[in-house]
């Protein structure tokens, strides 16, 4: 059965937090877009990015969608709706990754000259990370592996306790505010219980596209 969701659910466009403003992780907002898509047939969808770099931004790839010719992607950043052109499309549930570029004559002046850097350690369990929309910073944890099925493991091993923003938002360390991923899905938790009662579903993870698999996925001109 698959795992992979579109998670919009978490973070309504309209949600904000008040009492995070003025907050040091409140400025990594600056990084966060939306990227719209109109499917032909159906009503259009908003997702989210995260800005890169060299006017390029990062989403998961089930946001964009498998047919980005007809979907028409673009970028919402600082009330502009720019046209997005896609770089690079990984596949859903192997590299849930898609770059894409907007025209940098449109770019925000807040924008132009800054660089999301890329988590070079890997996340440590227990350590505190932030979900991070445009609208929205949320604190929450890194949890192991070990927190789900067997059969995820090898495969989601890059989670958070909870799922806290949808695909496609940024997952940012706490300490060095670098990316630490980009959201792609919901993976299924279970507690250990007694051996009577066996292994019980509890919550669901979340799963983001670690900064490795980014570095791997990114064309060496956008690898900062």
């Amino acid at each position: 059965m698959a795992l992979l969701v579109v998670l919009t659910t978490a973070a309504p466009s309209h949600a904000r937090q008040p009492e995070s403003a003025g907050q040091p992780e409140d400025s990594l907002r600056i990084y966060a877009a939306r990227l719209a898509k109109t499917p032909p047939l159906k009503p259009p969808f908003t997702g989210y990015a995260i800005y890169l770099g060299r006017n390029a931004f990062l989403s998961a790839a089930h946001v964009v969608g498998r047919w980005p010719l007809f979907t028409r992607p673009r970028i919402l950043v600082d009330g502009q709706d720019l046209p997005a052109t896609v770089i690079k499309m990984g596949f859903s549930e192997d590299i849930d990754l898609t770059l894409v570029t907007v025209d940098a004559a449109r770019l925000p002046i807040s924008l132009r000259l800054r660089r999301t850097p890329l988590c070079k350690a890997p996340p440590v369990p227990g350590e505190v990370v932030f979900g991070v929309t445009p609208d929205r910073v949320t604190p929450t944890h890194t949890v192991s592996p070990l927190l789900v099925a067997p059969e995820h493991r090898k495969k989601f091993n890059t989670l958070t306790s909870r799922v806290v923003t949808p695909s496609g938002s940024g997952i940012f360390r706490a300490t060095t505010k670098c990316l630490l991923g980009i959201v792609s899905t919901a993976v299924p938790r279970f507690r250990m219980l007694p051996p009577t009662d066996g292994e019980a579903i509890d919550e669901r993870a979340g799963y983001f596209v670690s900064a490795t698999k980014i570095m791997e996925f990114l064309p060496k001109e956008f690898r900062y």
